[in-house]
């Protein structure tokens, strides 16, 4: 991981930019790998709709264990892997 130095009058070019934006996700990959460890921090609580018939996941965020950040803006129902979930029981 390494962090571009910048200076005024630099002529910044594409690979510059992509080279910060790059440093700066790793940077905070580390620190969530470091700090918080895989795992949901927020929300994204599930459960089944009043008919039975789907899956409900709430907002929410959670880290992987590649430790990149997931977040779920707006409710998520899934009919479809809730019914081959309990028909292949």
């Amino acid at each position: 991981m390494t962090r571009v130095r910048f200076f005024d009058g630099q002529l910044l070019t594409a690979g510059d930019l992509k080279a910060e934006q790059a440093y700066q996700i790793e940077k905070r990959k580390l620190q969530n790998r470091l700090l918080h460890g895989a795992g949901v921090a927020a929300g994204l609580e599930v459960s089944d709709d009043d008919s039975g018939t789907a899956i409900i996941v709430s907002p929410g965020i959670a880290i992987d264990g590649m430790a990149t950040r997931l977040v779920l803006a707006t409710r998520l129902t899934s009919m479809s892997a809730f019914v081959r979930r309990t028909s292949a029981s």
